[in-house]
């Protein structure tokens, strides 16, 4: 399956999907609370543009996270996706603009900590996580 016809698939599912509709059971790795850090390599600088999770909070049954903004939201659906190994999610709170695309990310799960992506057109910056528990 090629990057077009993923991300139609995500955005689709996103916009079809019901409040708190689940596609797959979220995999235990995932589970816990999360502090997340972002990756401000040379280029445009979208994680000053877009909101973010800088604290991430996975349950089985809901995903919690706080902006860099100080704000909190629960997104209404989100999905785990097998094949990709990715836990999938979009942003919950109002953008800056009513044009604005609302980002989505792709979290996945290496070595006790959370690899992201920020999505929306196309791909602006990764974010890194690692659990708010001493390990």
């Amino acid at each position: 399956m090629n990057m077009t016809k993923l991300l139609a698939w995500v955005f689709l599912s996103l916009l079809l999907s019901g409040p708190g509709l689940v596609f797959a059971d979220i995999p235990e790795r995932f589970i816990g609370t999360w502090i997340m850090e972002v990756d401000t390599s040379p280029g445009f600088p979208w994680w000053d543009q877009i909101k973010h999770p800088v604290r991430l909070s996975i349950t089985k049954d809901a995903i919690n996270f706080d902006d860099q903004a100080g704000c909190s939201c629960t997104p209404k659906a989100f999905f785990y996706d097998d094949e990709l190994d990715a836990l999938v999610f979009k942003h919950c709170l109002p953008t800056k603009s009513d044009l604005a695309f609302t980002p989505f990310y792709r979290m996945k799960s290496k070595d006790r900590k959370l690899v992201g992506e920020v999505w929306t057109y196309k791909l602006l910056f990764k974010l890194y996580g690692h659990s708010e528990q001493k390990q």
